[in-house]
């Protein structure tokens, strides 16, 4: 089982369907089935009141016959569309982006692509669904795959949210990653909406009516498909700005991305006392940092924290812990008598 990115478009050919016969073919279908029963009324009517004219009766005969022909195919017509809907059923048609299908019905079942995949899609500005119509989506493309057919004792792994990207937290900026399950991609799209409003509702203490609609926005939206029970899962990175933040206070800082790195201490305004210049290779990053404080002991752990932190951002992490290190060489300048620092300077290399 793999989750990827919704493609937002219509996942579910009966849906289309569905859509379809609600707001074209019903209202046609009523309003013919009104003009029918209408004209058969109206020839019933010329055949009471005109009980010794037998033109008259002629007329109202044929008027009531069609009005009845007309009823019947308006109730067949409509009879016809439930069968195929009934037939094939919401979780016996199941179409991707890719145009994969898969067409379930007993013994004849069609398919031209042996397992249907939810492969990623980029989202359809146009589509019907207004899903992430309004989203800033930063979509996690890194997903992680469960394998195709996922075993019976790991189905816990469908609720185990499939984002890998960490983010630091902001207190304007209420984030949740949440799913929810349909027997069609389609209606646990509509589920997570409810839940994932439901929940930033609660959690925040907000009245629902008083919120704007549109929130909370979702950031990422990932998928997965369990065949064994049928089920379709949505999962959503799911934001909103809170305590008076605003919508961009929710592009949220990876917590592995070099802006996620706390910024130097007071560095040395003295002179690099260095001779030697120690320059990064194919094989080292090598840098020359400083750091002052009061004591000889906070001065030097000042600058090798500065120093960690270049490291940090040529390797591209969003944190110094764990970067293995070599000092090359120290030095400090005595206590300053006017400031009382101890100015002290670092060269130190990690290999890359």
């Amino acid at each position: 089982m793999s989750f990827s990115i919704f493609p937002v478009a219509e996942a579910n050919v009966v849906s289309l369907v569905r859509s379809v016969e609600r707001v074209v073919i019903n209202p046609i279908i009523f309003f013919l089935f009104a003009v029918a029963m209408a004209y058969f009324l109206y020839g019933l009517a010329q055949y009471l009141l005109s009980p010794d004219n037998e033109e008259v009766h002629k007329k109202s005969k044929s008027h009531m016959l069609w009005g009845i022909i007309g009823l019947f195919i308006m109730v067949s017509v409509f009879g016809i569309m439930q069968m195929i809907l009934n037939t094939f059923g919401d979780t016996n048609i199941q179409l991707n982006g890719n145009g994969d299908y898969n067409i379930n019905y007993g013994a004849n079942s069609t398919n031209n692509n042996a397992t249907l995949k939810d492969i990623p899609i980029a989202p359809l500005p146009s589509s019907g669904k207004d899903v992430i119509t309004n989203s800033n989506s930063t979509t996690d493309t890194n997903a992680i795959d469960f394998g195709a057919t996922p075993p019976s004792t790991k189905i816990d792994s469908y609720t185990t949210s499939p984002f890998t990207k960490k983010y630091i937290s902001n207190p304007l900026c209420w984030r949740k990653e949440i799913y929810a399950t349909g027997s069609t991609e389609y209606k646990s799209l509509q589920a997570i909406k409810v839940t994932a409003r439901d929940m930033f509702i609660t959690e925040n203490n907000l009245i629902d009516k008083n919120t704007d609609p549109s929130l909370p926005t979702p950031y990422g939206v990932l998928t997965a498909y369990d065949p064994a029970t049928k089920t379709h899962y949505v999962w959503w990175d799911a934001r909103a700005p809170i305590n008076g933040g605003t919508v961009s206070d929710c592009n949220l800082v990876e917590a592995s991305s070099p802006d996620a790195l706390p910024q130097p201490t007071t560095e040395s305004t003295t002179t690099n006392p260095f001779t030697t210049q120690y320059a990064s290779d194919a094989q080292f990053y090598r840098v020359v940092d400083s750091g002052v404080d009061k004591t000889y002991i906070g001065a030097r752990g000042n600058a090798i924290n500065n120093a960690l932190i270049q490291i940090a951002r040529l390797k591209n992490l969003g944190s110094t812990a764990g970067i293995k290190y070599t000092i090359l060489e120290e030095k400090y300048y005595p206590q300053d008598t006017t400031t009382g620092n101890f100015d002290y300077w670092v060269a130190i290399e990690s290999a890359k």
